[in-house]
């Protein structure tokens, strides 16, 4: 028979072995990262707003009508060399255009220069695609706004003021009529009508479900 505190002395060693192979076979604790039964990722912290970002620039209608009214010489791009600081292209902001433009990479063409290599694609690059102005130049832009300014009709309201790609409310439908006759023959310009502001002329198209203001010209 053994002596009881050899019996007691292998009971807590048992003990000791049973504890150590209970903490191998533990299984490991459950990720702080989630919340138990709703599949939501907690980060431990208290949630934050998204930091602020500045504002996407766009560019004015008259700077997008100047970039794409530039005329394409047709040359394609033998590559630009880095300027005193290294840098081979300007830096870009969607705003200004210059007649000036870098050649950009190695067979690139006006068309295909990346913006960061050209300001007139830079300036496109900031003009969503349905706020995109007709290519009317000075003179058709002033016999449209001379047409119209003729016209005996009723001029909107100050506060009612459109941008390109503005639907327009059916409340106002009354104020949409026909381009005179006289500038119909204008590419782009025929299948369009008008609204009138004070110095404004809002060309509209009405052949959508809904009219939408496809350009804007200045009635000054």
């Amino acid at each position: 028979m053994y002596p009881r505190s050899l019996l007691a002395g292998t009971v807590a060693l048992m003990t000791l072995f049973a504890s150590l192979a209970w903490a191998e076979d533990k299984p490991a604790a459950i990720d702080p990262g989630f919340v138990p039964d709703t599949g939501q990722i907690n980060p431990g912290r208290a949630l934050q707003p998204p930091p602020s970002k500045p504002p996407t620039p766009f560019a004015g209608q008259a700077e997008a009508r100047a970039a794409l009214l530039m005329p394409d010489p047709g040359t394609i791009s033998l590559g630009e060399a880095p300027n005193a600081e290294g840098k081979a292209q300007p830096q870009t902001t969607g705003k200004g255009i210059t007649n000036a433009e870098g050649p950009g990479p190695i067979g690139s063409t006006m068309q295909t220069k990346p913006a960061k290599f050209s300001r007139r694609n830079d300036v496109i690059d900031h003009v969503p695609t349905m706020g995109w102005p007709l290519l009317l130049n000075d003179q058709q832009r002033q016999q449209v706004v001379q047409a119209v300014m003729s016209e005996k009709v009723a001029a909107l309201a100050d506060t009612q003021k459109f941008e390109p790609a503005d639907i327009v409310p059916y409340a106002l439908t009354s104020s949409i009529h026909p381009l005179p006759e006289s500038v119909r023959g204008i590419s782009d310009v025929g299948v369009l009508d008008y609204m009138k502001g004070k110095d404004k002329i809002y060309l509209v198209t009405t052949t959508t479900a809904i009219p939408i203001v496809v350009d804007v010209l200045d009635g000054k």
